[in-house]
This record gives structure tokens, sequence and C-alpha cells, in this order.
């Protein structure tokens, strides 16, 4: 056979298949199966347990399933992966859950709660972080009005001291009750655990949006703490003649002058006199003087660096006589100073 012919037989042939199947043939399962073994060899840090649990049983399956992948089909898989990486023009992890926490500010919650509902969704991931977070007089009527077990539970979840604190306010029957439902609990399941938190969650929200942020004794005590003495102790005598436990909650939200050498730290002070104009300082400490706070001016003035609590005695000593509405508009600036700081917080109470 001429060599011509023969060359050109040798170009007609069909080319010879890959000794491996192309990749095609490898369904999505094991191609994801392959990406994740992949990076989890290398070191990467992949969230798996945010995936279905369907999801994680099947990539486990497919996973334990694979033995040997040549180079090439390993090449051709991440390939492909990074093709479609690089696709992507919008991620959205998708689900009513995500998309709900998405939302969360932008709708309201009667609607955020109402949808997640009708579709069986839980409120929160975390329920018991957010439980646990709350002030004692917030989670009080909770274990005030649940059945004694789920209250165990309550307050077994919740950190010892606040714990300790509820359990003080309840009366001696009912804690002694819960005290012992507590040894109760060892067998309490996480599904179980969840129920509850999530109940409590539900119960919490399930209430009208409200225009004030602060409770009615807090805005009482904010109004009453710039007042006279005079007016405050008024206010706060007729409040215990009409309701004696209201009474007791805005006279706890008051913050008077003598609160100072209470419920501030030392070495808040030079902060705090910093941002009062020193005129209003000098005042309001020559009144409180003269109105039984001595303690508390010393407290202030020993708190400060020796020089500065020097200069600030030598201006109150030689100061005239003020008249006491001067003296007492002086430190309502100064306590409304202290609120404004405490708000922002720039200070916090012991």
């Amino acid at each position: 056979m001429p060599e011509e012919q023969y060359n050109q037989k040798l170009e007609n042939l069909p080319p010879v298949g890959s000794a491996y199947p192309p990749v095609i043939e490898i369904n999505h399962r094991k191609k994801a199966a392959i990406v994740v073994s992949l990076f989890l060899q290398n070191g990467a840090d992949m969230p798996l347990s945010q995936l279905p649990g369907d999801l994680q049983t099947d990539l486990t399956h497919q996973m334990a399933q694979l033995r040997l992948v040549d180079q090439k089909t390993l090449k051709a898989v991440i390939d492909e992966f990074t093709r479609e990486l690089n696709s992507i023009g919008l991620s959205a992890s998708g689900g009513l859950e995500s998309t709900l926490t998405l939302l969360e500010g932008k709708i309201s919650k009667s609607t955020i709660n109402q949808l997640r509902k009708d579709a069986g969704v839980q409120l929160v991931a975390n329920p018991w972080a957010r439980i646990k977070a709350l002030k004692t007089s917030d989670l009080l009527p909770f274990v005030q009005n649940e059945s004694v077990e789920v209250s165990a539970v309550i307050m077994s979840k919740l950190d010892v001291q606040k714990a300790a604190e509820i359990l003080s306010q309840l009366p001696g029957d009912q804690a002694r009750s819960i005290s012992y439902a507590i040894s109760m609990t060892y067998n309490v399941t996480p599904a179980s655990m969840d129920r509850i938190g999530q109940s409590l969650i539900a119960q919490m929200d399930n209430q009208p949006e409200r225009v004030f942020e602060k409770s009615p004794a807090e805005r009482i005590g904010m109004i009453l703490t710039v007042t006279s003495q005079k007016i405050r102790d008024e206010v706060l005598s007729g409040l215990g003649k009409t309701n004696q436990a209201f009474a007791d909650m805005v006279r706890q939200s008051v913050f008077t002058f003598d609160d100072i050498s209470e419920r501030l730290s030392a070495k808040d002070i030079p902060q705090i006199i910093r941002s009062i104009d020193h005129e209003d300082l000098v005042k309001g400490l020559s009144h409180a003087k003269t109105q039984n706070s001595s303690d508390t001016v010393d407290f202030i003035i020993s708190s400060l660096p020796k020089r500065l609590g020097e200069t600030l005695l030598e201006d109150i000593e030689s100061l005239s006589a003020i008249a006491p509405k001067d003296g007492e508009q002086a430190i309502n600036r100064l306590i409304g100073s202290l609120q404004s700081m405490l708000a922002k917080g720039e200070l916090f109470l012991n």
C-alpha cells in the first residue's frame, strides 16, 4: 500500500476514547462530595451544619463512597465548580427563615411572627441567648406565671446571679417548689428546651408595638430626677398612697444627687466633671453642702486629681451665698448631664 494512502487512512480513524469517563457522567451529588472532600483535606472550615439535615446525610454517604479520583477528573470538577462560582451575580441563602432574617426591622414584627407561625419556622435560631440577655425585671413575670416545671427550666438556663435575684423575689412556697423542680430537669431533652425557649420568645413578641421604649416607671423617674426635691417627695408620697408597688419602681428609676456616691464609680468622676459647666458645678456642689449632701460632695472632690480637687474646693468655699433655686437648678443640670452620658453608654451604674 502506498505510504500516502496509509497516512490518509490513519487520519480517518476515529479518536481513541479517554481512559476515564467524562466529567459530565458524574452526577452533581458526587461532584459536591469531591469538592467538599478536597476542601476539608486542605484544612478549609466549611459550616456544613447549616445545611438541611437530609443534605448533610446525603453528602456524608456520597463522600463515604469515594475511593480514588484521578487527577484529570478532579481538575475537571474543580474547573466546573470555579466556572459556576464566577458566573454567580447574586447569592441568596434562600428559604423563608433566611428571608425573614433579612427583612428583620424592615417589616413589622407581627407580620414576621405570623409568617413564621404559618410556615412552622422557628421564631429564632437561638432563643435562649435572647432570653438570658433580658433584665431580671423582665424575666420575673415569666417565672411567676409559668408552670413550676417550665420555671425550673428557665432558672436552670440563667446565670447563677440572675437566677438568685429572681428566686429572692418569689414567695417562699413558689421558690421552694421551683428549687425542687430544678432537681428534676436532668432528663430535659434539647428539643424540649428549644420548644420552651421558642414559646417564651413567642410570648415576648406577641405584644403590640409600643410608642415608648422605656417603661412608665422609668419615664416618671427621669422626670422626677430633674425636678426639685420638694416636688419629687410630694409625687412619690402621692404615688405610694395610690399604688405602692408602682411608687417603688419609680423610686428605683430616680437618680438623685446622693446616688452619685452610691451608684457611680470614683474613676468615672473626672470624666463627668469635664462634661459639666464649671460654674454650674461650683454652684451645685455649694448648694449640696447646705442640703445634708456633704458626703457626696466630698466623694466627688476626693475622686478628682489632687490639684483639680483642691481648686474646686477653693472655688466652692469662696462662692458667696446663692439662692436655693439657683443651686437646685445647677444640680438638675448636673444630673441632666449624667443622664445623657448614661443614655449614650458612656457611663454605667454600679
